[in-house]
């Protein structure tokens, strides 16, 4: 149900809460498996999320993508709108491919998520 189209996440394990940890995996359609991890700075039930993630970690274990998101949450008429802000902390020249693919992702990302709102469980891409 998450990634950009045609992904999947295989392992996805997460404790929300300030100061709280988090590490994904995406993967790709070819078999890539992309890993991200990150911490909870802010969580405010139900209306807001603050996190940083790293990605992308190279030969040394440095990440080469650091990026802080904001999701927050608002009732608009019986209904949740969900907004994202993202603020990207370190980049490398390396990671510019996936820096340009970001908005798709995130895009095709909400796409799913707004498919898959009120699918049973185990329905879901």
């Amino acid at each position: 149900m998450w990634g950009p189209k045609g992904f999947t996440v295989p392992r996805c394990e997460t404790d929300v809460r300030p100061g709280g940890s988090f590490s994904i995996d995406m993967e790709a359609p070819d078999g890539t498996i992309f890993p991200d991890e990150g911490i909870f700075h802010e969580v405010k039930e139900p209306e807001r999320l603050v996190a940083t993630s790293c990605a992308f970690e190279d030969d040394d274990g440095d990440f080469q993508l650091e990026v802080r998101q904001t999701v927050t949450f608002a009732d608009r008429d019986g209904r949740t709108e969900l907004t994202l802000e993202v603020e990207v902390r370190t980049a490398t020249p390396e990671v510019a491919d996936a820096l340009d693919g970001m908005e798709l992702g995130w895009s095709q990302s909400f796409d799913k998520l707004e498919t898959d709102v009120g699918r049973p469980a185990g329905d879901a891409e």
